[in-house]
C-alpha cells in the first residue's frame, strides 16, 4: 500500500501462549473475510509478533509498550464504509466473528484494540488487498450467507 493503513494493537486471551494465539488468529482470517468484503474493506492484514519499525514510531506512541500486546490488525475501509456501519446490526459479525474472537482474544476486538500511529512491523499476513481476497474462504462465505439469510427471514 502506498500509505500506512490504520493499525490496532490487540491482546491474546489470558492463559494462551503466543504460539497458540498466532495459530488461532491466522485461522480467524478466512472466517472474517466474507464480512470484511461485504462491508467494503479494501485491505486487511494481521501483524504477528509486533515491533516498532523505527525509533520515531515508538516516540509517536508515548506510553505504548509493545511487550504488552500480541498483534496488530490493519484494516482499510473503502469510500462510504466504516467500522461503525459495518458492525451495527451485523448478525454475522456478532454471532460468528465476535464469538470466534472471544476464543483467542482478551476481549472482543472492538472493546480493547488500541489504535497506534503507524510504525508497527512484524510478521505481516495479508488477507485482503485491493478489495480482493488473498486466501480461500468459500466455506465461511456459505456460513455468512446462511446467517445473513436467517436475519432477513426474521
Amino acid at each position: 500500500m502506498s500509505t500506512n493503513p490504520p493499525q490496532f494493537l490487540i491482546k491474546r486471551r489470558t492463559g494462551s501462549t503466543p504460539q497458540e494465539f498466532s495459530k488461532r488468529w491466522l485461522n480467524h482470517g478466512p472466517l472474517v473475510l466474507p464480512w470484511l468484503l461485504a462491508n467494503g474493506v479494501v485491505y486487511y492484514a494481521q501483524i504477528h509478533r509486533p515491533v516498532w519499525s523505527s525509533s520515531e514510531a515508538g516516540t509517536s506512541n508515548p506510553g505504548v509498550d509493545l511487550t504488552e500486546w500480541d498483534g496488530a490488525a490493519e484494516m482499510v475501509f473503502g469510500e462510504g464504509s466504516d467500522i461503525t456501519t459495518a458492525t451495527s446490526g451485523a448478525r454475522y459479525f456478532q454471532d460468528v466473528v465476535v464469538k470466534d474472537e472471544l476464543e483467542f482474544l482478551y476481549t472482543k476486538s472492538t472493546s480493547h484494540a488500541k489504535p497506534v500511529v503507524g510504525g508497527i512491523s512484524g510478521d505481516r499476513v495479508e488477507f485482503v488487498k485491493g478489495g480482493k481476497p488473498l486466501v480461500e474462504f468459500e466455506s465461511w462465505q456459505k456460513r455468512y450467507e446462511e446467517v445473513e439469510d436467517s436475519k432477513a427471514a426474521d
